[in-house]
């Protein structure tokens, strides 16, 4: 049960994983993976190819009869672990590389890339969240590779503070469960306070 726990940086991947999970702990079903593709497709617009892909990935979650599985440290073929998986009916997937402040891993985003292609033959979706604003560079996925992914709509470069807050505004919306409201507030505040410099850093980028 996710929820005694102190939210720290270290439980964020558990976290984030349970919630997109429809029999995670929070017992809401799939409000929270549901509310997770609606929030991505509001960083996109219709002209990224990413907007095709996550409009199938949203009909997919919204369809009863996709079984989700969500989990986390779950090992590749080159012997990485990626730090979040969503499985939604076999042929669909999310891959989430989760980095609130650790460093990246050399080529590690390229194989995961590698292993989400493999794993989901229907639409896939590799996302680089990151706590403070980094923005993805060539040690953990070469040029090449990271523009045919963004080419392929594969590809979601995000960050705490701008995307999983508001995430989790959406959620907090639609969960109805006080006990998940309360957590879900916690969650958002803790964000805010550790993550606040991602809010600068990405202002200066996009300056």
């Amino acid at each position: 049960m996710l929820l005694p726990l102190a939210i720290t940086g270290k439980f964020t991947g558990p976290i984030i994983a349970d919630l997109l999970n429809p029999k995670g702990s929070h017992g809401q079903q799939r409000i929270c993976l549901e509310a997770f593709v609606e929030a991505m497709i509001e960083r996109t617009s219709e002209e990224q190819p990413l907007r095709n892909t996550l409009t199938k990935l949203q009909k997919s979650v919204q369809d009863d009869k996709c079984f989700v599985i969500a989990k986390t440290e779950i090992a590749t073929s080159h012997g990485r672990r990626m730090d979040i998986v969503v499985s939604i009916g076999g042929k669909n997937g999310i891959v989430i590389e989760n980095k609130p402040w650790a460093n990246d891993q050399k080529d590690a985003l390229g194989d995961y890339a590698d292993e989400a292609a493999k794993r989901f033959s229907d639409c896939w979706v590799l996302i680089y969240l990151h706590g403070t604003g980094k923005a993805v560079d060539e040690y953990t996925i070469s040029k090449e590779k990271l523009q045919k992914l963004e080419a392929g709509g594969n590809f979601f470069n995000t960050d705490y503070t701008y995307f999983l807050i508001r995430w989790l505004q959406i959620c907090l919306e639609r969960v109805e469960a006080e006990k998940i409201r309360c957590f879900l507030r916690d969650f958002i505040d803790y964000i805010e306070q550790e993550f606040r410099s991602g809010f600068f850093n990405e202002e200066i980028n996009d300056a």
